[in-house]
């Protein structure tokens, strides 16, 4: 398997916002009683959380280092 390329804090930022968006956009809709605009929104934080993940790894990763 490859090394993830590795992410920025910009990237990473970016990436959390989008959570946190997400959040609230579920919030609003269960509020706003639509059960079927809420579902969607569920499925897409499970994708995030996944992405989340991948993101994770990737922040931890370090580019390769040139050899003299």
């Amino acid at each position: 398997m490859s090394k993830p390329r590795p992410a920025s804090s910009k990237q990473v930022f970016h990436a959390l916002a989008c959570g946190f968006r997400l959040r609230a956009a579920l919030e609003d809709a269960e509020a706003a009683d639509c059960p079927k605009l809420a579902q969607s929104i569920r499925r897409t934080l499970k994708s995030y959380e996944g992405a989340r993940r991948h993101m994770k790894r990737r922040s931890a990763a370090t580019p390769a280092e040139a050899t003299p």
